[in-house]
């Protein structure tokens, strides 16, 4: 039985509570698509029109209430989509940065997911789990390797758990997006661009739109399009990642 043949339909999606963020992109499409998002941040802008939880992905406490909470919820699908990067030279790099990173990125993702596949011992539909990776999986960038390590590790993670649950009712999937301009975690990056060489911010677009082929960032919607195509449609993509770059390499 397919997600699509229950009432009620609802879809976690963490790092979710800010409107300029693919969190927010999926649940607004997630939405139009007739599902009910359910988010999931550490803080949210004010006046958002779904119901949302504070939560820390990384701490296994919360994360546990958390899916505690929703007993009486049928989610047919999770996206994780918290992340963060920060970026730095190796030897001046601190191992709490390293530690963050990876705690956000993928200790996160592992967390909901095991507690998600806990809520439904015995799952008689189809249920999903979407983590958005990044395009850093596959190749190395400049000062990122914190980020691009946990990005990879997560793509292995999603294929792992895809193969372990292929016969549960379980799917799991990626999502590697190339550059996104105007999020929190761009304006971070500009940020600490500035901070680490002086560069200031139309340079360094400048420098990401010479490795996008298509001459322009991706838009969140972009992104948030595929999440309720892939619960409805995506049963044997179960271990695929799905590369929106734009035509980079």
């Amino acid at each position: 039985m397919k997600a699509s043949d229950i009432m009620e339909q609802y879809v976690v999606v963490t790092g979710a509570g800010h409107k300029n963020g693919i969190g927010y992109a999926i649940a607004e499409e997630l939405f139009v698509q007739g599902y009910i998002p359910i988010l999931a941040d550490i803080s949210f802008d004010d006046g958002l029109p779904f119901g949302y939880y504070t939560l820390d992905v990384a701490d296994e406490n919360e994360v546990s209430l958390f899916w505690d909470n929703m007993d009486d919820k049928n989610i047919v699908a999770l996206a994780n989509v918290a992340g963060i990067t920060i970026i730095g030279k190796l030897v001046d790099y601190n191992l709490s940065d390293y530690e963050k990173t990876l705690n956000v990125n993928l200790i996160g993702p592992f967390l909901m997911s095991k507690y998600f596949v806990a809520a439904y011992p015995s799952s008689d539909i189809e249920r999903y789990v979407i983590n958005i990776g990044s395009d850093a999986s596959n190749r190395p960038i400049h000062r990122s390797f914190a980020y691009c390590s946990s990005k990879a590790a997560l793509s292995m993670l999603t294929r792992c758990l895809a193969l372990d649950f292929a016969q549960d009712n379980f799917r799991f999937i990626q999502i590697d997006q190339g550059w996104v301009e105007g999020t929190g975690m761009d304006k971070s990056v500009i940020q600490q661009v500035w901070d680490l060489d002086q560069m200031p911010a139309d340079e360094l677009r400048m420098h990401m739109l010479s490795h996008a082929p298509m001459e322009r960032p991706l838009d969140p919607k972009e992104i948030a399009v595929w999440i309720p195509f892939l619960i409805q449609n995506g049963s044997y993509a179960t271990g695929s990642c799905i590369r929106i770059v734009g035509g980079l390499k």
